[in-house]
């Protein structure tokens, strides 16, 4: 999958994919100035032009001076024309790149010539995190709906997977995130707080009003008409490889809020 960020990106060369693999998934080809001139239709320069008069007698001196000026122009001429195109855009140096990437059409992009890895982590970063939706939990009793003092949480988030992502921006500047869940976290309202390694762990023994291995028991209700407003948080790892290294971006968190009511329920308490 070849996504686009933006109308930046067409500028800036910047390919983002997303197949489940690190490392670059596009073929770039640079336009030398013949090719890029050929691609536009371009008419080529001309060579030095002298007035041919036959009725003028042109010295051996002068002839050989002409022939050797042509000599020179066609060196400079073959030089520049196999040099890579530069073109400027808001007065920066671009080369121009002929891009083909699995899965999707030729493109042709600029990308700066001094353009490297580090360049591509802003970018990369909010397409990534743009794929780590909020959480959505799963807890017992359920957050939304009337729980009880004392009675035992469950407390557990839906597993969720992103494939690695990569930046790429020319052959020799590409970068692959491949985010990796760390823990959740809970903040129940009341001031307590609770984070659990990885998914955390769904209720697994439906008879029981103890708290499980990732849980946590109220010991008061919430105010009247005023439930707890329970905070959910997922943090993601990460790490990546690129064309300069391996490495990894700060932690990112995704939360979202939950209202959830807690009554007193006198009949209701931990089991023996």
């Amino acid at each position: 999958m070849t996504a686009e960020a933006g109308t930046g990106d067409l500028v800036l060369g910047v390919v983002y994919t997303s197949d489940g693999s690190s490392g670059p998934k596009c073929s770039w080809d640079r336009y030398s100035n013949f090719e890029f001139e050929r691609a536009t239709g371009t008419p080529p320069r001309e060579p030095p032009q002298y007035y041919d008069d036959s009725d003028v007698e042109v010295a051996q001196e002068e002839l050989d001076r002409r022939e050797a000026e042509l000599e020179r122009w066609q060196r400079t001429e073959d030089r520049r024309r196999s040099e890579p195109k530069v073109t400027y855009f808001d007065g920066e140096a671009h080369y121009v790149y002929a891009v083909r990437c699995v899965g999707s059409t030729g493109t042709v992009r600029l990308v700066p010539t001094t353009v490297a890895t580090n360049d591509l982590i802003p970018g990369l970063h909010d397409v990534a995190t743009g794929q780590i939706l909020v959480p959505v939990p799963d807890v017992s009793p359920e957050l939304g709906f009337t729980g009880y003092v004392n009675l035992g949480m469950w407390l557990a988030v839906e597993p969720a997977t992103i494939t690695p992502i990569t930046a790429e921006a020319g052959p020799d500047a590409w970068i692959t995130v491949t985010p990796e869940h760390q823990s959740i976290h809970f903040d129940f309202g009341n001031g307590d707080t609770r984070t659990c390694d990885g998914f955390g762990e769904p209720i697994s023994y439906l008879e029981t009003f103890d708290e499980g291995p990732c849980g946590y028991t109220y010991r008061h209700s919430s105010p009247d008409s005023q439930p707890y407003q329970v905070r959910v948080s997922t943090t993601w790892n990460l790490p990546y490889t690129s064309s300069n290294g391996s490495g990894t971006l700060a932690p990112f968190t995704r939360d979202a809020v939950f209202p959830h009511n807690v009554d007193e329920l006198q009949t209701v308490g931990q089991s023996n």
